[in-house]
């Protein structure tokens, strides 16, 4: 499950994601990978990795197979700290969501080279920023990625914690062609 050459890598866990939130939505996830000319999930070795493409198009053909959307933000909630390895383990060892912020801004590309993560602090506010560094990442990956990071934020801040604003560069899902 090697990507083409050429592409920006993801970690392979991810899939172990997507395949769960299909069982969870009664769509058996097996069919659906081998339509993608991909395997189910056999290993989460970090070094195995997915092309944004392979992913994209698993995200379509699970939107087109499940009727949601938002699947995305299915699969955000069948993620775990585990499927990002060391990353999730630290981001969750955090003890501030400054010090969450600051993690995932400096070792973010250890499994994804997907986006550019900065912190920016102007004045009265605390901004985590995350740029889409390429045109080949799907919107369900953006969506998956915005939730999981709001519910790390909730694990270590308070189950009630919202942020004042989430602001998206991306079409409503439901506009989506």
């Amino acid at each position: 499950m090697q990507p083409e050459p050429g592409t920006s890598p993801i970690i392979a866990a991810y899939a172990f994601a997507i395949a769960t939130a299909l069982e969870q939505e009664g769509v058996p996830a097996a069919p659906l990978f081998e339509r993608c000319g991909l395997p189910l999930p056999s290993t989460t070795d970090p070094m195995v990795r997915l092309s944004n493409q392979q992913v994209s198009r698993l995200f379509a053909e699970s939107v087109e197979a499940t009727g949601d959307p938002c699947f995305g933000l299915t699969v955000a909630e069948a993620l775990h700290p585990g499927n990002l390895h060391a990353l999730g383990y630290a981001l969750m060892a955090s003890t501030s969501l400054r010090d969450f912020c600051e993690r995932l801004r400096n070792y973010y590309r250890v499994v994804s080279q997907n986006a550019v993560i900065s912190v920016e602090e102007p004045p009265g506010e605390f901004l985590l920023v995350t740029e889409v560094a390429g045109p080949d990442i799907c919107l369900e990956t953006q969506d998956a990625f915005i939730a999981l990071m709001l519910r790390f934020m909730r694990f270590i801040k308070s189950p009630a914690f919202n942020p004042i604003r989430i602001e998206f560069k991306r079409p409503d899902p439901g506009e989506q062609s």
